[in-house]
C-alpha cells in the first residue's frame, strides 16, 4: 500500500486515508490531495516531447518523400502529419488546462489543511504516541530476547572451547529512544527550547 501521493515538484502529499486518517475532518483534504495527484500524473503522461519527435520524423519522411515525388514518385501524404500536429495541439491546451487546474486544487488544499483545526491534529499526535508506545514494548521484548539468547552464547561457548572459555553475559539493550524522541519533536510533543 503507498502511503504517499505526487505533488508534482518531485516531492510527496501524505495519504492520509493510507495511514488510517479517514472520517469527515480528513476528507476534504484527502479527497483535494488525490484530486492533485490526479492532475500531476496527468501532466506526466501528456507527451509532448514525444509528439514533437514523432513530428519531427514525419517531417522528414515527407521531405524525402516530395524530392521522390519530384523525380516522378507518387506524391507523399500529408495528413498523418497535420494530425500529429493537431494531436500536439491539444496536448499542448490539455497541458495548459490541467496546469491551471492544479493552480486552483493546490489553492483548495492550502485552504481546507487551513480548516483541519487542533482536533484533527491531535488525533494524529494519538494514532502516533500509540504507535511509538508499540514501538517501545517492541524494544523491551528484543532486549529481553537478546539477553536470553546472550546467556546461551556464553553457554556454547563455554561447551565449545571444553570448559576453557566463558564470558559472562551482559545485559543486552535495544534502544530507540532518540528515534522515538525524534518522532515526538516532529509531532510536537515534547517541548523543544530555545538555545
Amino acid at each position: 500500500m503507498k502511503d504517499t501521493l505526487s505533488n508534482g515538484a518531485g516531492g510527496r502529499l501524505p495519504d492520509l486515508a493510507a495511514v488510517g486518517l479517514k472520517g469527515r475532518r480528513f476528507a476534504e483534504v484527502q479527497r483535494l490531495a488525490e484530486e492533485l495527484d490526479g492532475f500531476w500524473r496527468e501532466l506526466k503522461s501528456l507527451d509532448e516531447v514525444g509528439t514533437l519527435q514523432r513530428i519531427r520524423e514525419l517531417e522528414n519522411d515527407l521531405a524525402s518523400q516530395r524530392a521522390h515525388a519530384l523525380r516522378g514518385g507518387p506524391e507523399p501524404d500529408e495528413s498523418v502529419l497535420e494530425k500529429e500536429k493537431a494531436n500536439l495541439e491539444k496536448i499542448r491546451q490539455r497541458i495548459g488546462d490541467v496546469r491551471r487546474a492544479v493552480g486552483l486544487a493546490q489553492q483548495d488544499l492550502l485552504a481546507a489543511l487551513g480548516e483541519i483545526g487542533p482536533e484533527a491534529l491531535a488525533e494524529v499526535q494519538d494514532k502516533a504516541q500509540r504507535h511509538l508506545r508499540d514501538a517501545e514494548k517492541a524494544a523491551q521484548r528484543m532486549s529481553e530476547a537478546l539477553s536470553e539468547a546472550d546467556k546461551f552464547a556464553g553457554v556454547y561457548e563455554w561447551l565449545s572451547s571444553g570448559g576453557q572459555r566463558y564470558t559472562t553475559p551482559q545485559p543486552a539493550s535495544v534502544t530507540i529512544d532518540e528515534f522515538i524522541y525524534q518522532r515526538q519533536r516532529a509531532l510536537g510533543l515534547v517541548d523543544v527550547g530555545v538555545l
